[in-house]
């Protein structure tokens, strides 16, 4: 049964075991008999694993199934989310290996919007209510730097944690989303939809988080960010003088997820998550407390939790002032 298929080659990928793709490439024309979430977790696996014609094939027969499905407009009987969340990973994938049909995107950007983020509004219940908190009285607060009416642009200071989900534990640092249901007079989204947040930025850092308000928002930002339209882009100063030939990491991404500690460690794993980050060198400097130092600005291409932190000590070039993943 597929389904097994499905299980087998996600274990695989999960494992970082090689597998030749040529003996799999007659699932195809079985995948009506798949359920959505086994398609999203065969083109998962398939874009971890390989880059080769078969694997192409199989990616561009995932995306044409989920065309048919979304424009026969498929029931949704695994629930909103899980259909959302889906979509989404067939999307990741097919950019992820560089095989995104825009008649593809199209049809699901559609599709989310019309016929799922609906049932989200008629079920209700997911906004958080307004409540006080203490952030006012910090030395330094976020900011709203951009108000677009469906979506915020908030500036996050140092010692924030954009959290996207209730931790049982205390936090390491001061709450993002209590900031955020102060300044929202209706509340914001709940942790089922990461209270609004697209993504992440580390507790010692700082920049600008993007916002959703409502479910439509969110989906819509979510596949911008699933399908690369939406770029996320850094400026970081790494120890060491970085090569200017270096563009690109590549390196598996597991987080140690540890109850009740929201700052857990990530590793370079063969059992994590594909992660890419794209970089470009602008400067090298000497400066007092460092013998050599590197201004790079980086683009990631996945959002893995520490990504940039642990890429760039990877690659023997640690961030600058980062206790975690540097020696000094």
């Amino acid at each position: 049964p597929i389904s097994e298929i499905t299980a087998m080659l996600w274990s695989m990928a999960s494992l970082s075991v090689q597998v030749d793709l040529t003996r799999f490439t007659s699932i195809s024309a079985r995948l009506a008999t798949s359920s959505l979430t086994g398609l999203a977790n065969l083109a998962w696996a398939v874009a971890t694993l390989g880059c080769d014609r078969p694997a192409e094939d199989l990616l561009l027969a995932f995306q044409e199934e989920l065309l048919r499905r979304c424009t026969w407009k498929m029931q949704l009987g695994s629930g909103p989310q899980a259909t959302a969340e889906a979509l989404l990973t067939v999307l990741w994938s097919a950019t992820f290996a560089g095989l995104l049909q825009e008649r593809v995107r199209s049809a699901v950007h559609q599709f989310l919007l019309q016929e799922i983020v609906p049932q989200f509004d008629e079920l209700g219940g997911d906004l958080l209510p307004l409540a006080s908190t203490s952030a006012s009285q910090e030395a330094e607060d976020p900011k709203i730097n951009m108000d677009l009416g469906d979506r915020l642009v908030i500036y996050k200071p140092p010692g924030w944690e954009v959290d996207t989900t209730i931790s049982p534990g205390p936090s390491s640092g001061r709450l993002l989303s209590a900031f955020l249901r102060d300044v929202l007079p209706l509340g914001s989204l709940g942790a089922s939809h990461q209270f609004g947040f697209l993504h992440r930025l580390d507790l010692p850092s700082s920049g600008l988080i993007l916002v959703a308000k409502s479910h439509q928002a969110f989906y819509d930002l979510q596949l911008q960010l699933s399908t690369g339209t939406l770029q996320r882009d850094y400026m970081v100063l790494c120890h060491g003088w970085v090569s200017k030939q270096r563009h690109e990491i590549r390196a598996k991404v597991h987080w140690w997820k540890v109850l009740g500690l929201s700052n857990a460690p990530s590793a370079v794993l063969r059992s994590g998550r594909a992660s890419v980050t794209f970089l470009q060198r602008l400067q090298r400097t000497q400066l007092a407390f460092s013998s050599a130092c590197s201004l790079l600005a980086i683009r990631i291409g996945t959002g893995r939790r520490h990504q940039i932190r642990l890429h760039t000590a990877h690659v023997g070039h640690p961030v600058v002032a980062d206790s975690q993943y540097a020696a000094k």
